[in-house]
């Protein structure tokens, strides 16, 4: 159940427009009464409210096909509770899980996750500020299950079972979550919140509560909470899938018509952030901060709600004004000097009604005047020289092409997706409208906005009345830190400076001037049933294609080659596994990263290359449109990498700066001390401490590039998406079949690692975060059975299963334990991990409960109730991801790679078929022998 802190979804209306008229060529459009236009809804949405005030919004949609997403949503949050109450609405949303009127105990649990809807992952709830929601995926394929699902939300909206016992169980868990989310970014909140939001009461209503409210909360106190507050005037029905709207309708009527009216009938206080003209300066310090970041934020009040088509269009200035900044800062970082480590200025929301113009610069080590100059001195070059209409015309294409393909992605939108909007429509009491209402909005607005309405928003930077400063540093720089005084000062330096203005200029250059020769497809083979086609080209290498609907216009490109870092020495293997990082800071061919920075400008595309442990390859998505300057791009990467010399110095720099300072993050030296004992203390799986990064040598990593991609007659291409096989051949023949090709037939270096064999216990103590981090990790060689895959899939989720039950609803000392499996075909091993937080006293009583429970799967196996579950839930998920191109992609490399038939994909489903209460309980005997157990213990240091 998650807490979030959310920022509202409106963007800031900034510009209150005092023109009638705004011309471009010969289009005129008036801007007469746009104030006064509401934005239209969706008709495709089918809303309505019932004589009790419940509200309901309802939409057919089929992604994913034979699903629904139920939501009740509860106009009620933290920022409502009373200080008597603090955290009792997150405490509630915890007890609707714990039993209703209907669904006494588990049985809510325990009905859908034998449906296949699982707890935590898919039925689940949060709560925030002002709202309290609840989320409920069902399959749709049996109508019963709908009716079942909103039988429940209605049991949520006003039938909890709230009684002393479920409260004092859910007490830990509670606290337990509590725990789980402090760490660094926690402090850093908490000394910041309450001057950041002006002393507004949501500074003192985090929706997790505190301790002495969670300690001691009665019953009766979250009967009160419940009674006062949900209820159906406060409330609304979301449903959005695969089912009929009408009857939907029909059925929600029917099912919530009699929820009754409270005679509490206060309505929860709007809380306002208070508006106060004053200057504030904070230092926050904490050990485990790496980097001292400088902000100012000139604070407003802002309205979050975007309600008529004037805010709609002032929210597209934003957003141009916001890309334009971003473009100037992200030059800054592309050259030579890298004044700072990352840096932004941007117009946001920082909370409800609160909006800012904020600047952000992380300095380098000791640089704090030189980064934060840097910054607001092109704050000031924006003020004072403004934007040029090269600029301008570079962020309009980049926001066309995204609002384009948004548009064409419109009828594949997710049902997740829609709820999300209605969800906001409730609470803001906001419209709703279709994608063809915005995509015919923006696309008439975007050519009428020019430069001087853009350049106008820069006034909020130099709204001092209501300043506020921080500097958020490591705690051994408090000495060397600026104050206030300086700050000003510096800013005071740079409002005097003779300005040099570099004037942004057209790039008129192609990714590619000379296009290769090319070759051909010298095979081809087809697999009907799995809709895969093979090509062979004439260099060697093999193209996998499978060409989906799935998406509207998404091509997803995954690409590999036996090899990697692992055919180097020690020596060199730092050069190598930096080398695409160091390389892709100097751009490509003629192209520095700046130039195509700017000939990439409105593309829908990505494009990385890697050099893995034993492999190197590429990664790239693409929209239709874009799949030939992908091609090209990649073609570039593989063929024509450049190292920039005058860029690499300070590349290093940073690349040891972080090395040196990796240790100051307890979770770094948790995760490296159970890498390096886990692979033998091997050389390869040490953190890169500031001695490692000596070793790179630029001209070393250059040469391991090149010679990685110097053959392409061992390449896999695999390509998944919205193309067909007649338009892509073109591209395939020229692009990738035109490659280099030597024919070395090369393999990986699989390197033997010194893998413990004996369980043991390893406590690292660092940081001061009242809380441990637990590992167990069981691991070993297996030996391939029939349905080895099926089995050890079972033993993953139902450890997983077992874990929550014991750890979280037995013990009440555990939020949410997690449990992955990785199974190696090269060296045949396995390792599944257990990991949790916990109070510090727990480790060894919860370690033991947990060991406890994989000795009882050893020794009963899986109940019958635990196999059905299982399967239902693996069932229901292979039944969406087999619909993603995205899971298509990675199981057709990974079968590729260790050389299985492509058939397993779908035949996966027969595997988890066949697992039985015999076949599991073998496995378990074979595969979770705690003898050999090895855990791993992150405690807060003495």
């Amino acid at each position: 159940m998650n807490i979030l802190l959310k920022r509202s979804a409106g963007i800031l209306v900034l510009l209150l427009l005092v023109i009638n008229l705004v011309s471009c060529k010969d289009d005129k459009v008036s801007l007469t009464g746009l104030d006064k236009k509401i934005l239209p809804n969706d008709s495709a949405v089918v809303a309505g409210e019932l004589p009790n005030g419940l509200r309901y919004y309802i939409r057919k949609n089929r992604n994913p096909e034979n699903r629904a997403v139920l939501y009740l949503v509860n106009k009620i949050g933290s920022v409502h509770e009373t200080d008597a109450q603090r955290g009792l609405a997150h405490f509630l949303e915890h007890m609707a899980f714990r039993g209703t009127k209907n669904f006494p105990g588990n049985n809510v649990i325990d009905f859908l996750e034998k449906a296949g809807v699982k707890f935590g992952a898919d039925l689940n709830a949060y709560t925030s500020y002002n709202e309290t929601v609840y989320q409920l995926p069902i399959p749709t394929q049996d109508s019963s299950l709908l009716g079942t699902g909103l039988a429940i939300l209605k049991d949520w909206a006003q039938h909890i079972e709230i009684t002393e016992a479920g409260v004092n169980s859910e007490r830990g868990i509670i606290l337990a979550e509590k725990r789980q989310r402090q760490g660094l970014e926690q402090r850093i909140r908490e000394q910041s919140l309450f001057n950041l939001l002006n002393g507004a009461k949501y500074a003192e209503r985090s929706p997790i509560g505190i301790d002495s409210v969670l300690k001691n909360a009665k019953a009766a106190d979250l009967q009160k909470f419940y009674h006062d507050w949900y209820r159906p005037d406060l409330q609304s029905i979301i449903a959005v899938g695969d089912f009929d709207a009408e009857e939907m309708e029909k059925k929600i009527i029917a099912i919530f018509g009699d929820l009754k009216k409270n005679s509490n009938t206060a309505q929860p206080e709007e809380v306002k952030i208070p508006q106060i003209e004053r200057e504030h300066y904070q230092t926050i310090l904490d050990e485990e901060i790496t980097n001292t970041t400088i902000q100012v934020l000139h604070k407003y009040a802002a309205r979050d709600k975007i309600k008529s088509e004037l805010d709609l269009r002032n929210s597209m200035i934003v957003s141009l004004f916001n890309t334009m900044l971003a473009n100037r800062s992200n030059d800054l970082r592309r050259g030579a000097e890298m004044p700072f480590l990352s840096a932004s200025a941007k117009i946001e929301t920082l909370f409800a009604d609160l909006g800012s113009a904020s600047v952000n610069v992380t300095v380098n080590p000791g640089e704090y005047e030189k980064g934060f100059k840097t910054i607001m001195r092109e704050i000031r070059k924006v003020k004072e020289s403004g934007f040029n209409q090269h600029e301008l015309d570079r962020a309009k294409a980049s926001f066309i092409e995204k609002r384009d393909y948004q548009f064409g992605e419109r009828s594949k939108v997710t049902s997740q997706n829609y709820v999300t909007v209605y969800v906001n429509a409730f609470l803001k009491n906001l419209s709703y409208p279709s994608a063809e209402f915005y995509n015919e909005f923006y696309n008439l607005h975007i050519r009428n906005i020019g430069l001087e309405e853009v350049q106008a928003v820069i006034e909020k930077f130099y709204n001092n009345k209501n300043r506020d400063f921080y500097v958020i540093a490591p705690l051994n720089e408090q000495d060397q830190l600026p104050g206030v005084e300086e700050l000003e000062k510096w800013t005071g330096e740079v409002e005097k400076e003779e300005l040099v203005v570099q004037e942004e200029k057209k790039v008129n250059k192609k990714l590619m001037n000379e296009l290769p020769k090319g070759g051909s497809i010298v095979s081809e083979t087809t697999d009907q049933e799995m809709g895969i086609t093979t090509w062979k080209l004439s260099n060697g290498a093999k193209v996998v294609l499978k060409p989906t609907t799935f998406r509207n216009d998404q091509i997803l490109i995954s690409a590999f080659s036996p090899g990697g870092s692992s055919l180097y020495p020690d020596k060199d293997y730092q050069s190598a596994i930096d080398a695409v990082g160091i390389l892709s800071r100097g751009g490509i061919g003629d192209l520095d990263l700046k130039t195509l920075s700017r000939v990439l400008t409105g593309k829908i595309m990505q494009v990385n290359p890697f050099i893995s442990e034993n492999y190197e390859g590429v990664n790239a998505n693409t929209s239709k449109k874009d799949l030939e300057s992908s091609f090209q791009l990649m073609y570039l990467y593989f063929t024509q990498p450049r190292l920039d010399k005058e860029l690499v110095g300070s590349v290093l720099r940073e690349a040891k700066d972080r090395a040196m300072k990796r240790y100051s993050k307890p979770s770094n030296v948790y995760a490296d001390s159970i890498n390096a004992i886990m692979f033998g203390h091997h050389f390869r799986k040490r953190a890169a401490f500031a001695e490692r990064v000596d070793m790179i040598d630029p001209d070393i990593s250059l040469k391991i590039y090149k010679e990685r991609f110097a053959d392409f007659s061992d390449f896999t291409f695999v390509l998944v998406g919205s193309f067909d096989l007649n338009s892509i051949r073109p591209m395939v023949q020229k692009y990738l079949a035109g490659l280099p090709s030597l024919n070395r037939n090369e393999g990986t270096n699989y390197i033997q690692y010194a893998y413990p064999e004996s369980g043991f216990t390893k406590i690292i103590e660092k940081g001061k975060t009242d809380r441990s981090t637990v590992t167990m990790i069981l691991d070993g060689k297996y030996t391939d059975d029939v349905n080895l895959v099926g089995n050890m899939t079972a033993i993953r989720d139902i450890v997983q299963l077992k874990m929550t039950e014991r750890l979280r609803g037995t013990e009440h000392e555990v939020y949410s334990p997690g449990i992955s499996l990785s199974m190696l075909d090269n060296s045949k091993r396995y390792e599944l991990r257990i990991g949790f937080t916990c109070s510090p006293a727990m480790v060894e009583k919860l370690t033991m409960a947990a060991k406890d429970e994989l000795n009882k799967l050893v020794t009963n196996g899986a109940s019958p109730g635990e196999l059905t579950k299982f399967k239902a839930e693996f069932a229901k998920s292979l039944e969406v991801q087999l619909k993603r191109n995205e899971y298509w992609t990675s199981q057709i490399c990974a079968k590729l790679q260790v050389g299985r038939e492509l058939k397993e994909i779908t035949e996966v489903a027969k595997q988890i078929e066949a697992v039985s209460a015999q076949s599991f309980k073998e496995a378990a005997k074979k595969y979770l022998n705690t003898g050999n157990l090895k855990i791993f213990v992150l405690s807060p240091e003495k």
